[in-house]
């Protein structure tokens, strides 16, 4: 998303310093005309790409929020001590355990377990 905001800059001001390279004659008209339209469509484009990019993460938090509801409500069911391994070879598709201590699990039935969490907007 970053780098989208920073070329939309970049191209904004490529495109607001157009119109006085055309009045110091530095380009003709048609070059003008030609580059003013070049930008415009280079500039909805990457509007419509950060559009999309925050969509993207908006629902990705939305996610985030209905998996931890499902894990909490989980965890309040089953105290931690007691997962059998025929409980998590029923729930749990794969764990990932990262250097920095950070841990994924992946459920293979994600749809209930995020039913169980409700929605994020409860």
């Amino acid at each position: 998303m970053r780098n989208v905001q920073a070329e939309l800059e970049r191209t904004g001001r490529f495109f607001k310093s157009l119109y006085e390279t055309l009045i110091n004659g530095d380009i003709t008209n048609i070059e003008y005309k030609e580059m003013k339209q070049s930008y415009e469509t280079k500039i909805a484009a990457l509007t419509e790409q950060e559009k999309n990019l925050r969509k993207s993460a908006r629902l990705a938090e939305l996610e985030t929020v209905k998996r931890n509801k499902a894990i909490n409500k989980i965890g309040t069911i089953f105290d931690e001590t007691q997962f059998s391994k025929e409980l998590i070879d029923t729930l749990i598709e794969k764990i990932l355990i990262f250097e920095d201590k950070h841990i994924e699990i992946h459920f293979k039935f994600t749809d209930e377990i995020v039913k169980m969490g409700g929605t994020a907007n409860e």
